[in-house]
């Protein structure tokens, strides 16, 4: 008779409530009944996390589940917060990871894929093509980045995702209104060339070294984003596209990866457009018929091996 796998504590950063929790219990069960894995999942909050030092000795807890530290940590959302509450919870995480205890996307991937900026600046390092793109804090500079990029610009939220306060500009005085907004609400301006797309991308779902992939069209407008409206299809990752989404993966040191691609219909090049390390894989599994639950525990336990 096979011996019974060795549990493992996993803290989930997710509402107990979400279908991606959910989908993670039921993927555990799976796990264990086939005598694979035997992955104890608590969801936490990142309100429940606390930690210090005593006797010079770091700890750790998510309060008031568990005094204990988890054999570790799968940061599935990124919520918002103070700037302090963000630092610390960060911190904390970094601890951890640097005290023994994995953690998967770590905290340093998180940070880079959560800010579009860095994110995208280490993409261009690692040689990954990406959209031009200007950042600014001033109404002066905002509107001449407009003109440099074309006048024909996509607005983002430097931290957001699932296509939340997404705009796209072709108009300066139109411009000139959106950036005295942000600006005064102490926001600073992103702005991105337009890129002519035939009104689909791609997202690129990246675990370790594994490559799925779904076109996603929008059903209206320019905006794809599932949860903006588009709607997701099959696709099969050309080469072209498995090396970019791997690649973009390793310049941020995500193993569980989301990766937005577009094809700019003027010059046929495939521009990456972002990473997510705390994504969703509810639609690509609906679409794929793959049980990425499963895929994600297994990437779960292979961080805990290699610690």
């Amino acid at each position: 008779m096979a011996a019974s796998p060795t549990p493992v504590r996993c803290a989930v950063l997710a509402d107990p409530k979400s279908w991606h929790f959910q989908d993670l219990v039921r993927a555990s069960q799976l796990l264990k009944r086939i005598g694979q894995a035997d992955i104890q999942l608590t969801a936490c909050s990142f309100e429940q996390m606390a930690g210090g030092l005593v006797s010079n000795q770091p700890n750790f807890r998510f309060e008031p589940k568990s005094a204990e530290t988890p054999d570790v940590v799968f940061v599935r959302v990124m919520p918002g917060g103070t700037l302090e509450q963000i630092v610390f919870r960060m911190d904390l995480l970094q601890r951890m990871l640097l005290a023994g205890t994995p953690v998967v996307n770590s905290p340093k991937t998180i940070e880079a894929s959560v800010d579009k900026y860095l994110c995208l600046a280490k993409l261009a390092a690692a040689g990954i093509p990406v959209p031009d793109t200007q950042v600014s804090q001033s109404l002066g500079q905002a509107i001449c980045d407009f003109e440099s990029l074309g006048g024909n610009v996509v607005v983002k939220p430097i931290f957001g995702s699932m296509g939340r306060g997404v705009q796209r500009l072709t108009d300066v005085d139109q411009a000139r209104d959106c950036f005295e907004r942000l600006i005064g609400q102490g926001s600073v301006v992103y702005q991105q060339r337009f890129v002519s797309h035939s009104g689909s991308d791609l997202r690129l779902l990246v675990i370790d070294q594994q490559v799925w992939a779904m076109r996603r069209e929008a059903n209206s407008g320019w905006i794809t984003n599932i949860s903006q409206g588009g709607t997701g299809f099959e696709h099969e990752p050309t080469e072209v596209e498995i090396d970019l989404a791997l690649r973009s993966a390793r310049a941020v040191n995500a193993s569980v990866a989301g990766v937005d691609l577009v094809y700019d219909q003027t010059t046929g090049q495939a521009k990456v457009l972002e990473v997510n390390a705390s994504v969703g894989w509810k639609e690509i599994s609906r679409v794929l018929e793959v049980d990425f639950g499963k895929e994600v525990l297994l990437s779960i336990l292979k961080a805990v091996e290699r610690n």
